[in-house]
């Protein structure tokens, strides 16, 4: 089995899944977030492209089918797939962008900032990794910055998530150099942070 799908089979399964719609009279939006714009990046490779669109049983299945004819199912999941949707709050429209436009198929995606913040919200290694990246693509040097801009954005992450992507791409000489000159501000947003009950490490 493939350990990813190119962006082109990708684009092929919207396309297919575009004919499909309008054949069906039916049309879809969707917001693209997850691993298939970490893969737009070129970061690293996906097997499915996770997206935020409303559940709907007839789209499912011309999903499913698109992905039996171009071979793009696994067995654990459909090329695409909804589950961010039943696990994450939608994005605002402000951060939202778009991708692609078909005649029955609107493709949208969430903005880098964005995606940087629902990888902050996760706890497996790959995410860790990915934010990271995602900190060096945006040019973002200053963890407490980033820590407040999130939090203006409404994503709620703790600051020792944030520290950690800084580290995995940094590494562990840049926190030996920074936290000693923020020591005082990193522990008063500890303080806050399990104030509010959110996640330490």
């Amino acid at each position: 089995m493939n350990s990813s799908h190119s962006l082109d089979d990708f684009e092929k399964g919207f396309r297919q899944l575009d004919d499909l719609l309008g054949r069906n009279h039916l049309s879809l939006r969707i917001i693209c977030c997850g691993g298939y714009l970490i893969q737009r990046m070129g970061f690293r490779g996906t097997l499915d492209v996770d997206a935020f669109y409303e559940k709907n049983d007839d789209i499912d299945l011309l999903i499913k089918r698109v992905g039996a004819l171009l071979d793009l199912n696994t067995d654990h999941t459909t090329w695409l797939n909804r589950a961010v949707s039943t696990m994450s709050d939608w994005p605002d429209e402000k951060f939202c962008e778009r991708l692609f436009s078909f005649d029955n198929l609107t493709i949208d995606q969430v903005t880098t900032e964005f995606l940087l913040g629902m990888k902050l919200r996760s706890t497996r290694d790959r995410d860790v990794t990915d934010s990271g990246n995602l900190i060096e693509h945006l040019k973002i040097l200053d963890p407490i910055e980033l820590y407040h801009h999130l939090n203006n954005m409404s994503i709620d992450t703790g600051m020792s998530y944030i520290l950690t992507a800084f580290s995995e791409m940094y590494g562990e000489d840049w926190f030996k150099e920074y936290y000693p000159e923020h020591e005082q501000e990193l522990l008063g947003i500890f303080r806050m942070d399990d104030k509010k009950g959110r996640r330490s490490i």
